[in-house]
């Protein structure tokens, strides 16, 4: 099936995008909408339009890497250098609509197929306006002689929001299949999925930005929809987390090839394989310094925001801030380990040896190294023939979803937490804090978070940022749904090294593996096997010679020195629209500090 669906999506790219006229021979918008293979082939070419994130997006906004965020503060980020936007995807959606009427098809296969052509507008709408806020609403196909609606305003936000609202409503009512073991496919449990994503971020934006949208005393009515419509997903009972009897289950799937094997959690990835001929380069993609433009480094808030493995806080240790790398890795949520290279940490070699590898300093400026998505093969660093399933759509992220809107409203139980946050972290390996909801605020989490100081909600934007890690662009999205754009101001700090120009033992097997040197005077003559070396910047009056440098405090080293500290504008808060765009409809307006 899914070949099929590949092979049909390649077909129909060939000439979708001019069935407004029909060729000199007999084929045409009748060949298209007279069957459902027509009607199947047409809506199998609209599966590329989906805003579906790959991994290492460089929206995640706690990796430092060249090519991440720090567009988002210079000048070389604002309307004259942006894409313009283009409306071909929802052109492509109401075109089908509208000749979708063929007495030839029953008419509820027509309806099912014209729900998925509604779902993929939806989907596009509703990027659209978490973008820019007001955008032109299309709802048929425009015609050369309709100026006034082709050079017209911005349809306010809350007009479009409701359109995207009944779009998933229509696409849930009339898609007739509710789950696909393959994950393939638009189905009615994707719809719930993607309705409620958008209600939650559609309730946070109007919560949070009061003085930008003004639609504050609206937010309560989204938070329920997002709960309402996560709860019909949740007790259709098909979902569950995956476990596959191993304490590495979490880091299992996302390793899978085989979708089917990782159903019962992942509503929707895009399939690899031999038997379709594609594949992918991720491990490639995450353990090469130059292969997408740069380095990859978490930086270091978003480590101490992994609890220990008892569940307690691990910023509740005074001394948290002076741990070395080899101590702050130790009794942590698993996923730590499981997300990133920590001491121990091995992977296969060519020869189907077991390898200890340290973090890769030519990732890892800052001291920390990326480990999820990437294979436990060595022979993928090199190779782009890997099959692994990109997960894009999972069952957790609907329970934190559900568990976010309850703690929005108050409504939130201690049952409620133990089947959403709880079942999660305990997946994980997590044993403690799994059944009660919080009652205290984490000091530390206030110092991070400053649009909410409630327990619960500080500790489910936690578990987000913990379980969502470096999986698309959540982490940015949430900055920008919550207002917390100042998290985008932390400087790119990394590990706690007590001491400089000597050897030290990253990953604990008893020989040394790094050596960072404040000046090249200090560096060694004589090479050792196996040591990294590398030059730290301490003075920065001295001028910075280096990518690594070390903070006020004179230990803790940060990446990317050499350019201006991060200062997050909330005109960032909106993307600005292209001068292109406004060039050719004046009416359309730019958006606030652009």
């Amino acid at each position: 099936m899914k070949k099929i669906i590949y092979i049909a999506l390649v077909t129909v790219a060939l000439f979708s995008c001019d069935l407004e006229e029909d060729p000199v021979t007999s084929t045409g918008k009748t060949a298209i909408f007279n069957s459902e293979s027509g009607l199947s082939m047409y809506i199998n070419s609209l599966y590329g339009t989906a805003s579906l994130y790959g991994y290492r997006s460089d929206l995640d906004s706690h990796l430092a890497c060249y090519a991440g965020v720090d567009r988002y503060f210079t000048d070389n980020y604002g309307p004259d250098n942006v894409n313009s936007w283009y409306y071909s995807t929802p052109r492509a959606c109401n075109y089908f609509l509208e000749n979708n009427t063929s007495s030839d098809v029953s008419e509820s296969i027509r309806n099912n197929y014209n729900g998925i052509a509604r779902y993929f507008r939806a989907v596009w709408y509703a990027d659209m306006i978490q973008k820019y806020n007001d955008v032109p609403l299309i709802d048929h196909v425009l015609e050369p002689d309709e100026t006034e609606e082709l050079y017209g305003t911005r349809t306010p936000r809350t007009e479009v929001a409701d359109f995207v609202y009944s779009d998933f409503e229509y696409a849930y009512n009339n898609i007739t299949t509710r789950k696909d073991p393959y994950a393939s496919i638009i189905t009615k449990d994707v719809v719930l999925f993607q309705w409620a994503k958008f209600c939650l971020y559609e309730a946070s934006w109007r919560k949070y930005h009061p003085t930008l949208l003004g639609l504050s005393s609206t937010a309560t009515t989204w938070f329920q929809r997002a709960q309402t419509i996560a709860e019909l997903l949740i007790n259709t009972g098909d979902y569950s987390l995956y476990t596959d009897g191993t304490a590495q289950a979490y880091h299992n799937m996302f390793l899978a090839s085989d979708p089917t094997k990782i159903s019962s959690e992942v509503l929707y990835a895009w399939t690899y394989g031999a038997s379709i001929n594609l594949y992918h380069a991720t491990t490639r993609c995450m353990n090469s310094p130059s292969y997408l433009g740069g380095a990859t480094c978490p930086i270091r808030y978003i480590i101490n925001m992994y609890l220990n493995e008892d569940g307690t806080r691990f910023t509740d240790n005074p001394d948290y801030k002076t741990m070395t790398f080899q101590e702050e890795t130790k009794n942590r949520d698993p996923r730590m380990a499981m997300n990133y290279r920590t001491p121990g940490y091995t992977r296969i070699s060519i020869t189907g040896a077991k390898v200890r590898t340290n973090p890769d300093w030519s990732l890892a400026y800052n001291g920390y190294c990326l480990r999820k998505f990437a294979s436990d093969y060595t022979k993928y660093d090199t190779e782009s023939t890997e099959t692994t399933c990109y997960i894009t759509m999972r069952y957790a992220e609907l329970l934190l979803i559900w568990a976010e809107a309850k703690a929005e409203l108050g409504t939130i139980t201690d049952a409620d937490w133990a089947k959403s946050v709880g079942a999660i972290r305990a997946r994980a390996g997590i044993k403690g804090g799994i059944n009660q909801k919080p009652t205290v605020a984490d000091p530390y989490l206030k110092t991070l978070f400053s649009t909410t100081t409630d327990p619960t909600l500080l500790e489910i934007r936690r578990e987000r940022f913990v379980e969502l890690d470096s999986e698309g662009s959540h982490t940015w999205s949430d900055i920008l749904r919550w207002a917390e754009g100042q998290m985008l101001n932390l400087p790119q700090e990394g590990v706690y090294i007590k001491e400089f120009n000597t050897y030290l033992d990253m990953d604990e097997d008893g020989n040394p593996d790094l050596f960072l040197y404040t000046s090249a005077d200090k560096k060694p003559a004589k090479a050792v096997s196996g040591v990294v070396y590398r030059q730290v910047d301490i003075n920065p009056s001295d001028g910075w010679s280096c990518i690594t440098g070390v903070m006020d405090d004179g230990h803790t080293i940060r990446y990317n020195v050499t350019s201006a500290p991060r200062v997050f504008n909330e005109r960032c808060y909106l993307s600005p629209i292209a001068t292109t765009a406004i060039t050719l409809n004046p009416n359309l307006k730019q958006n606030p500090g652009w």
